[in-house]
């Protein structure tokens, strides 16, 4: 290996040293507002959802590559494409066994448009799962988080090799911690930061008062304060599932 561990140094001692320029903006602006001397302080959501003991499913032997390829593609390029669909989404991504979308939050509006992106999502659990069934395959349970918060966010890594964001603050930590809780242990398939729920309560409760019974207040010895969870549905969407998901 030929790393250059005294330029290393150097270079780090240089990066500390610099100035970064943090600047306040009403939305995540674009790739070519990044530079590796400023940062971007605004409001941003984001949604995680996590595979439920994934594991298992994964363990060898369990079930066939093939089949385990097709479900974890099915899975993943849907979830994908209804966060896609949220006109406020900035960032899609994949780690492991998760999908993670990053979303604009800097209006109310805009954080009730990402819980419904979950809700959405977690609709579409149920007809994937109907149809896992109907191909003779395992059923896959999905954790869904949601985190909202005014984070710092940087461009990061190495001049002309990497190009990625570092997202700073507790919205997207939460988002991802809550989907790591949701859909285990009697907690409902959607969790979210009492960020989130502060932010699309009222609005909610303005539509349908029901919201106030269908949204609850939890804790866990696995998150730090308390969260909120429920298992919204799509309505329409839901309808079309149990009536047969025919064309």
């Amino acid at each position: 290996m030929s790393y250059d561990y005294k330029q290393g140094k150097m270079d780090v001692l240089s990066t500390l040293k610099s100035r970064v320029e943090v600047q306040k903006t009403d939305s995540i602006p674009g790739d070519n507002a990044f530079t590796y001397e400023n940062g971007i302080r605004t409001w941003v959501g984001a949604i995680f959802v996590d595979i439920v003991d994934s594991t298992s499913l994964f363990k060898n032997g369990s079930i066939s590559e093939n089949v385990l390829s097709r479900i974890m593609r099915s899975f993943t390029e849907q979830i994908v494409t209804i966060m896609n669909d949220n006109e406020n989404c900035y960032e899609i991504g994949i780690r492991g066994d998760c999908v993670y979308g990053i979303f604009q939050a800097n209006k109310q509006s805009m954080i009730v448009d990402m819980f419904e992106t979950a809700y959405c999502i977690n609709t579409f659990m149920k007809m994937f799962n109907k149809l896992l069934a109907r191909e003779q395959m395992p059923s896959v349970t999905a954790g869904i988080g949601l985190g909202c918060d005014e984070q710092l966010v940087i461009k990061a890594g190495k001049k002309r090799i990497t190009h990625d964001k570092i997202w700073i603050g507790d919205g997207i930590i939460n988002a991802s911690n809550l989907s790591k809780i949701a859909n285990r242990n009697y907690y409902d398939p959607i969790c979210m930061d009492s960020v989130t729920y502060s932010n699309i309560i009222d609005i909610l409760l303005n539509e349908n008062e029901k919201y106030a019974n269908w949204i609850r207040k939890a804790s866990s010895s696995k998150y730090d304060g308390y969260f909120y969870h429920c298992d919204i549905i799509q309505t329409n969407f839901n309808d079309w599932i149990d009536k047969g998901m025919k064309q």
